[in-house]
């Protein structure tokens, strides 16, 4: 692990009602600047969906903040991803991957 990348990523999934809201949190050890690339692909029998945002943050040190909403409809998903990569004011970046829930 890049010891300049301290923070860490989670999902927070609220689906009462279809389709499901996914919201990427992130929470680091510093505060800092960071930026954010966020791909989620849902694949099922009526085709493949890619969905990307990207955007930066000024993060509170432990402070958990949320970085977007993504709203994906899991109906006919076979398979679903969530792809997120964190880069710092270095240049350093790191990659989570996370499935999305159903």
């Amino acid at each position: 692990m890049d010891t300049d990348l301290n923070f860490e990523i989670w999902l927070g999934t609220y689906d009462q009602n279809k389709p499901a809201v996914i919201v990427p949190y992130i929470r680091s050890t510093e505060s800092q600047a960071l930026q954010y690339l966020i791909e989620a692909v849902n694949k099922g029998r009526s085709g493949t969906s890619r969905t990307a945002q990207s955007g930066h943050v000024n993060v509170t040190a432990n402070q958990p903040q949320a970085l977007t909403q993504l709203v994906i409809s899991r109906n006919d998903s076979e398979y679903c991803n969530i792809t997120i990569v964190i880069e710092n004011v270095q240049g350093h970046h790191k990659t989570f991957q996370f499935e999305c829930k159903q």
